[in-house]
């Protein structure tokens, strides 16, 4: 899997399932997603904290409204339809073609 990571991603909201008790909303949060051939691994921090969620391929539901959302066991990160996410426009349909497969 070459070029297996995307580029940060900002984050808009977190379930409360996936925040952490110590966040800070006064900061922007950015996430990135790394390919793995069973699932994506979505990295994200807060402060001096680094978090990862793991998700197999085939819990993986991604939804593209006014946000861009991961969703998983009921759990779910919603990112910004900003400019970092039209330059992973790519990397998404690369994710969404490995998770099809």
């Amino acid at each position: 899997m070459r070029g297996a990571g995307s580029r940060r991603l900002v984050i808009e909201g977190l379930s409360s399932a996936l925040t952490p008790r110590n966040m800070q909303e006064i900061d922007i949060n950015y996430a990135s997603i790394e390919l793995r051939p069973k699932g994506i691994v979505i990295h994200f921090s807060n402060r001096l904290d680094r978090y990862s969620w793991i998700v197999p391929y085939y819990r993986l539901a991604v939804f593209s409204t006014l946000t861009f959302s991961i969703h998983s066991n009921g759990k779910f990160i919603k990112f910004k339809k900003d400019k970092n996410y039209q330059e992973n426009k790519g990397f998404i349909n690369k994710m969404t073609d490995f998770k099809n497969a």
